[in-house]
């Protein structure tokens, strides 16, 4: 969550907000993407074997790692991919 924070300030307001009200910001942001994605791909989630979480995690932490290179360009996915990992570790 604290990487997140420091990505994007956007969703903060920096001389209002402290720590706690920004990480209960971003995880119902992460909620409610939750919640879109649940409506798009209905439970499909439950029928998953418990490594395949892990395994996902995995392959967003790589995603993110070869994203890197040209942060800028790829700052948004990163921090789509950042809440991605927060949502399948609330599965899993």
């Amino acid at each position: 969550g604290i990487t997140i924070l420091k990505l994007n300030n956007s969703l903060f307001d920096e001389e209002k907000d402290d720590i706690f009200d920004k990480l209960y910001k971003l995880y119902n942001k992460a909620q409610e993407i939750l919640f879109l994605k649940n409506n798009d791909y209905g439970n499909a989630w439950m029928e998953m074997r418990p490594l395949s979480y892990i395994e996902i995690i995995l392959m967003k932490i790589y995603r993110i790692k070869n994203m890197e290179s040209k942060y800028i360009e790829n700052k948004n996915n990163i921090i789509d991919n950042l809440i991605d990992i927060i949502n399948y570790s609330i599965l899993y």
